[in-house]
């Protein structure tokens, strides 16, 4: 399975980045400039706290594709092992300023254990103060293979703020985000925030900054023009995934796709520990 949607995902993709490719008229390029992002980001995140550090470079390809490269480190602090990860993730993307984004984005993230891999394409549609992104892909690795959908809503509240509600389906398993980022007066320094939960009780608050190396630009010219904006759920949520995996390690208990657990014969799951019963049977959660 994984690998027909992985082939089907590379089709798609390149059908569209084609046809878009062939239609590139317009004076706007896809990237107007290179341009490198620093952010850092902490908070509580599933009972533990993160923190994490995540840059991003991206420059153009010809005027109307470019690419772009991110680079994180995440430490979840949470008993009984703390979780180091670190990521990686490569963008080739065809965009519009004035219209919409294709973009092919592949990622991966290690811990010294587990791997977590995704391979997605976003399609992100501009209008004057809102954007849309639609996304689907395969989430794979140490874990249980699951297919992902994501749904984006951005909207702009002049040069400085904007705000983001989100949607993300892991084999039809919702997790709801929300999220700001605000650009301060200081050249090149914004705050953001974002908020995760889903079905299986999970929950995070997180904070942060970043820090942009070009241009003091308006919120949406900089989400259009240059460094590709951040997802609501990319490395974050793949962190609670390794989290989630590495904790399993350490009970004889396995992941199943839904984020929650799989016992042994004879025990229950009971949050994301198993605990023995009587009966032997094996419940799912």
């Amino acid at each position: 399975m994984k690998n027909n949607i992985l082939l089907n995902l590379g089709l798609i993709g390149a059908l569209l980045f084609i046809g878009s490719v062939a239609n590139s008229d317009g004076a706007q390029p896809a990237v107007a400039q290179n341009e490198v992002k620093f952010e850092a980001v902490g908070g509580s995140f599933d009972g533990s706290s993160l923190k994490g550090l995540e840059t991003s470079f991206v420059f153009p390809i010809s005027h109307r594709v470019g690419m772009q490269f991110d680079a994180s480190g995440n430490s979840v602090d949470s008993a009984p092992d703390d979780l180091e990860s670190l990521g990686g993730g490569m963008h080739i993307f065809w965009r519009d300023p004035s219209r919409m984004l294709l973009d092919l984005h592949l990622s991966t993230l290690s811990s010294e254990d587990f791997d977590v891999n995704q391979a997605r394409f976003l399609a992100e549609f501009y209008w004057a103060a809102t954007s849309l992104s639609v996304s689907t892909g395969l989430r794979f690795g140490d874990i249980a293979d699951a297919i992902l959908g994501e749904l984006l809503l951005t909207q702009y509240f002049g040069d400085n703020l904007s705000l983001q509600i989100g949607l993300q389906s892991i084999d039809s398993h919702m997790t709801y985000a929300g999220g700001f980022n605000y650009r301060t007066s200081a050249k090149g320094l914004h705050l953001f925030g974002i908020s995760l939960s889903n079905e299986e009780n999970f929950d995070a608050t997180l904070l942060g900054l970043r820090y942009y190396f070009g241009e003091h630009v308006a919120n949406s010219q900089r989400d259009r023009e240059l460094i590709l904006q951040s997802s609501l759920f990319q490395q974050h949520f793949n962190v609670q995934a390794l989290q989630h995996s590495q904790s399993m390690s350490n009970t004889g208990s396995t992941l199943n796709p839904s984020g929650g657990i799989s016992c042994p014969p004879g025990e229950i799951p009971v949050g994301m520990s198993c605990v023995p019963v009587s009966g032997g049977d094996c419940f799912i959660n």
